[in-house]
């Protein structure tokens, strides 16, 4: 009798996970009509958000290299989660951050800094004259 009740649930028990095995392949499918539907080529919600980031990036990458000079440490700055200069100004809160993230040389650091504090009083002073109504 107690072998006879095992025999049974190893039964039962093979045909449920032979159920589960379905409805997982059968959402695996869902899954895969709901982005063959869709009607642009880049289906995922990060792409859209990728899209942004690049212009970021490339935004932040000809700050490097036209204003700083320093374009070669743009991968650097991908590799950290740095990709724009919003991120720049939002993780760089002092010169030894800059050297933490890998960039050794003292004079490119100290050259690094300068231009962050530049971009930070450029982007205050666009913000400020924004906010406060014409006296003119």
């Amino acid at each position: 009798s107690k072998s006879q009740s095992q025999s049974q649930m190893n039964t039962s028990g093979e045909s449920k996970d032979d159920k589960d095995e379905e409805d997982s392949e059968e959402e695996e499918n869902k899954g895969q009509d709901d982005v063959a539907s869709s009607p642009s080529s880049d289906t995922s919600s990060d792409n859209v958000q990728k899209n942004g980031q690049k212009e970021d990036e490339m935004e932040f990458k000809k700050w490097l290299n036209d204003e700083v000079g320093l374009a070669q440490y743009f991968d650097l700055f991908i590799e950290n989660e740095i990709h724009s200069l919003d991120d720049i100004m939002e993780y760089i809160e002092e010169k030894n951050h800059l050297g933490e993230i890998g960039i050794k040389p003292f004079a490119h650091k100290a050259k690094m800094w300068k231009n962050i504090v530049k971009l930070r009083e450029m982007r205050e002073s666009v913000t400020i004259n924004n906010d406060e109504p014409s006296q003119f």
